[in-house]
C-alpha cells in the first residue's frame, strides 16, 4: 500500500514538475508579462482524522458506563506562499501552511476524574501549479495541484484510571497530495483576491488517528510586484 501511495505522489510530482518546465515554451505571448506575487491566505481546516480519535476516546470512556464528550474537528488556519505566473492561466507556488488543532474530551459522568482528551496539530510546506480560466478581466475560476511535506502531532491526555492508547505524545511527517478549486478576483492590476477549497490527501498514519485528509476553506489577499 505505501509502495503505491509513494508511486502516486512521484507520478503527480513528475507531471507537475513538466507542466512547469515545459508549458512556458507554449504560452509566449499569451496575456500579459510574467510576474511574481504573494498569497496570504487564513480560513477554517477540517482536521478529519479528529473524527477516528474522538471515536476512540469515547469508546474507551464508554466501556465504564455513561459519559459525556465533545469532539472538535474544526479549527483556523493560516498560511503563506510565494508564486510565479507565467501568464494569465497558469502559475506555480511553493509557501507553507499551518491547520490549527483539532481537539475532543470524553469523561465518566459517575466519575468525572476519570477522562481523556486528546489535541491533533497539522502543518507543511507545500508546492503546487494552479491553473487559472478568466472569465472576465476581473474574475476567473481556478484549480490546483501539487504535493505536500506534512508534519502532524497527536497529544492524549489521561486522568483518573484511564491511560492514552497509543501513547500521550505522538507525531508523523511525510510526503501527501493536495487539489483544490476557487474563484480568483483581480481589484486592480497588483493586488486581488482568491476564494478556494483544498483537500490535503494521505496526511498522518495510524498513531495519529490514521491515513486521512484535511479540508482547507480560505480567503486570500494577492499582492502581485
Amino acid at each position: 500500500m505505501s509502495s503505491t501511495k509513494g508511486t502516486v505522489v512521484r507520478a503527480a510530482l513528475c507531471c507537475l514538475l513538466g507542466l512547469v518546465v515545459v508549458y512556458p515554451a507554449f504560452a509566449q505571448g499569451a496575456g500579459p508579462r510574467k510576474q511574481w506575487y504573494f498569497d496570504l491566505n487564513g480560513g477554517q481546516s477540517s482536521l478529519t482524522q479528529g473524527h477516528a480519535i474522538g471515536n476512540s476516546i469515547q469508546a474507551a470512556v464508554g466501556q465504564f458506563g455513561p459519559y459525556q464528550s465533545t469532539n472538535n474537528v474544526t479549527a483556523s488556519g493560516r498560511g503563506i506562499s510565494v508564486g510565479y505566473s507565467y501568464n494569465p492561466y497558469y502559475a506555480v507556488e511553493l509557501g507553507y501552511v499551518t491547520f490549527g488543532s483539532a481537539s475532543g474530551t470524553a469523561y465518566s459522568t459517575a466519575t468525572p476524574a476519570n477522562a481523556l482528551s486528546y489535541q491533533l496539530k497539522g502543518k507543511g510546506m507545500v508546492l503546487n501549479l494552479i491553473g487559472t480560466y478568466p472569465i472576465t478581466s476581473i474574475v476567473g475560476v481556478f484549480g490546483k495541484l501539487g504535493a505536500i511535506r506534512y508534519h502532524v502531532r497527536y497529544d492524549c491526555h489521561g486522568g483518573g484510571a484511564f491511560t492514552c492508547v497509543p501513547p500521550d505524545s505522538t507525531s508523523d511527517g511525510g510526503l501527501g497530495s493536495l487539489w483544490g478549486v476557487g474563484v480568483s478576483l483581480r481589484i486592480v492590476h497588483h493586488f486581488g483576491l482568491r476564494l478556494g477549497w483544498t483537500q490535503y490527501r494521505d496526511i498522518g498514519n495510524r498513531e495519529t488517528g490514521g491515513n486521512g485528509y484535511i479540508n482547507y476553506t480560505y480567503l486570500s489577499a494577492i499582492i502581485r510586484f
